[in-house]
């Protein structure tokens, strides 16, 4: 969300994207990282349309939604060529044939059914589709994800679809009070 300045005033979006890519370059900078590697994608979950044309308009190329149903309308609205569309939340395989569709990567790929039926569809359109694959570093029951032990065999599943581009892992970590106690989880 946009903070408001002291004089209750919102800063523009091109301001908000521009602050938080100048702290992306310095978290990059600091573990020895180019920023140009890092994408900063805006989730746009029940932001209004002008809003995330306004962001595309100040540069933002990566969008995320984390719902198909909802994702459809608004890529719809803003225009599917605008920016690059992600999948970003827990995808139900009986979605995969529309989200192959209408995403241009998929972040949350659990299981080798979801990651063939993805496939499918995706060969169906004659496209290869960048996936990651979800891992629950945390191991709470209340996250998707697959275990770590099972790693190994679904990233072995998906590399064996033709029609998926395995671009690597994601994971949310667990709630913690300070970021430095989340990075063991995100090591492993």
């Amino acid at each position: 969300t946009l903070a408001r300045s002291v004089n209750g005033s919102r800063p523009s979006i091109s301001t908000c994207i521009d602050e938080i890519r100048g702290r992306i370059a310095a978290a990059a900078k600091r573990s020895g990282r180019d920023p140009g590697a890092v994408v900063l994608i805006g989730v746009v979950k029940t932001v209004p349309i002008d809003l995330i044309r306004d962001a595309v308009a100040a540069g933002l190329a990566d969008l995320g939604e984390n719902r198909v149903q909802e994702a459809e309308a608004v890529i719809d609205a803003v225009g599917r060529a605008a920016a690059r569309w992600h999948m970003i939340g827990h995808l139900q395989r009986n979605k995969a044939a529309r989200a192959a569709e209408r995403f241009d990567r998929v972040h949350g790929v659990d299981d080798a059914a979801l990651a063939g039926a993805l496939a499918r569809a995706a060969g169906r359109l004659a496209r290869r589709l960048p996936v990651l694959i979800q891992v629950n570093v945390s191991g709470e029951a209340s996250k998707y994800g697959v275990r770590e032990e099972a790693l190994g065999p679904l990233a072995d599943a998906v590399g064996a679809m033709p029609e998926l581009e395995l671009d690597g892992l994601m994971s949310i970590g667990a709630p913690v009070e300070r970021a430095e106690d989340a990075r063991g989880g995100f090591a492993r």
